[in-house]
């Protein structure tokens, strides 16, 4: 089958192409095959594919009670991811991260310590050593940015808490108006914020405890107090109105 289907359209492609030739008529003239060598390669292709497409429509095609189990476990799979998510956004509650601090090359802990130390002093809030687990950067060292981030986690979350509630501080000073202070958020959960703040229909987006809240835009005129949603999975998003 593959062979008869395959010599039919190199046939069908010749005869377009040199008024009525065949591979039997082209015989030994090489000149003629060298000059239909693409009008083959096409043929053939489209011949294989041909063929492929009849095996695939021959196969049985999965009962409903089939469709039914994948998509159910399809679904299970999807639920499980999701709640390993918790589970990971559970483990960073005392985490912080911290973006647009400067990296010099040979910075070693102790001065990133002091470094973060002194930042939480000039938002105000009072942060020593024996506050903090555990401090370092992460990542690869960026070339468009001043460094790394750095990721702070606490002895105790209402330490995380006081340092949350007076990051606004920091952009009052002029040497940290380009830090960045956040949850530490799973791989998921920062997808998720970015692809709310960029949503037409978003008016605001922000973190609290790794959930993502925001705020639909009003219509010109509106005033009304706007309640945020909270996003937690993707199928959260459907509170905002996307359909997929």
């Amino acid at each position: 089958d593959m062979q008869r289907t395959i010599l039919a359209r190199v046939n069908q492609a010749l005869k377009d192409t040199t008024e009525g030739s065949t591979v039997a008529s082209a015989g030994g003239d090489s000149s003629l095959i060298i000059q239909l060598i693409p009008a083959i390669v096409t043929s053939v292709a489209l011949a294989v594919g041909e063929v492929m497409n009849k095996a695939i429509n021959r196969l049985p095609k999965p009962s409903d009670e089939m469709e039914v189990k994948v998509k159910d476990l399809q679904r299970r799979l999807i639920l499980s991811e999701y709640k390993h998510d918790r589970t990971e956004q559970y483990q960073r509650r005392e985490c912080i991260r911290i973006h647009g601090l400067p990296e010099p090359r040979d910075e070693t802990v102790d001065a990133l310590e002091d470094k973060v130390l002194g930042m939480f002093g000039e938002a105000g809030v009072e942060v020593r050593k024996v506050h903090i687990s555990a401090l370092h950067r992460t990542g690869k060292r960026p070339h468009n940015k001043p460094g790394r981030a750095v990721i702070v986690k606490f002895v105790s979350r209402r330490d995380k808490k006081r340092v949350m509630a007076a990051k606004k501080a920091l952009k009052e000073k002029p040497a940290y108006a380009s830090v960045f202070v956040s949850d530490d958020l799973t791989l998921l959960r920062s997808k998720m914020l970015n692809y709310v703040k960029g949503l037409d229909i978003v008016d605001k987006a922000w973190t609290v405890e790794g959930k993502i809240g925001c705020t639909k835009k009003q219509p010109p005129g509106l005033t009304t107090e706007r309640r945020p949603i909270y996003i937690e999975n993707p199928d959260d998003l459907f509170k905002l109105g996307v359909d997929s």
